[in-house]
């Protein structure tokens, strides 16, 4: 099950707040795990309930929205904002805010702004991996089990063409071989991070040394019996630009 983005709402109208969290609580990508009526108070809560997004009142007393949003930048964290009243200020897309969303706030308005946000993080998350990826080590492993045959076997990590997830048990593929991993496609990209592997879709995370050419809607590899692995929309941009400009084979 994707891992669902913790939400931050801070609203100082008491009967707002409670309608903003009874939306997000509605959706399945999102949880809330902050509400406060205080701005003030609740920068102080932030670092504690880690939200991958923050819903902020333009109008606040004490801090208003696009103020709590600069406090925010050090932190990487994007912002939705919500007001009953046009935004009248510089623009706020420079201090990481990602959408506005006028009141009263309507459902399907917010999903697409929080949907919004939700790529913005993902994006940023990829490009972090990607500048953080270091060289390959030839002698790392990987313990995974055959489809065929009982037991573990020790594969090593350079062998691997791609891992694909959406099941139970994420099947890894070198050549004509198929094993399957015990551990979750998020664990396999956490432990696979510096040896060149990158995920292009929810559902799959690849070798760069054995992508044979890319489109950009495809991956392609060295092995023509392979299916052609589909770029995923929301790992596109960050893919396409390290693949073309960066990566030196």
């Amino acid at each position: 099950m994707e891992k669902k983005m913790k939400v931050g709402i801070v609203d100082d109208e008491i009967g707002s707040l409670e309608l903003l969290e009874t939306l997000v609580g509605r959706l399945p990508y999102f949880s809330v795990c902050l509400t406060s009526t205080d701005p003030v108070a609740s920068l102080s809560q932030i670092q504690k309930a880690t939200p991958d997004i923050m819903v902020l009142d333009v109008q606040m007393a004490g801090l208003d929205g696009l103020a709590f949003a600069a406090e925010l930048q050090a932190m990487h964290i994007p912002v939705i904002l919500v007001s009953g009243k046009k935004l009248e200020a510089q623009d706020p897309f420079d201090l990481e805010v990602v959408d506005f969303v006028a009141k009263p706030v309507k459902i399907g308005r917010l999903t697409k702004a929080l949907h919004k946000a939700k790529e913005w993080v993902e994006l940023r998350q990829l490009k972090e991996t990607i500048a953080t990826r270091g060289k390959l080590n030839q002698d790392e492993f990987l313990m995974v089990r055959h489809f065929k045959y009982k037991g573990f076997t020790k594969l090593n990590v350079s062998q691997i063409d791609f891992i694909m997830g959406g099941g139970d048990r994420p099947e890894v593929m070198v050549e004509n071989e198929k094993y399957y991993s015990d551990k979750s496609l998020n664990q396999l990209e956490e432990e696979l991070r510096n040896y060149h592997f990158i995920r292009v879709h929810k559902s799959y995370l690849v070798n760069l040394r054995k992508i044979q050419s890319v489109d950009q809607e495809h991956v392609y590899f060295q092995q023509s019996y392979y299916d052609k692995i589909p770029i995923g929309r929301t790992y596109k941009e960050g893919f396409l630009e390290y693949f073309r400009e960066r990566y030196v084979f």
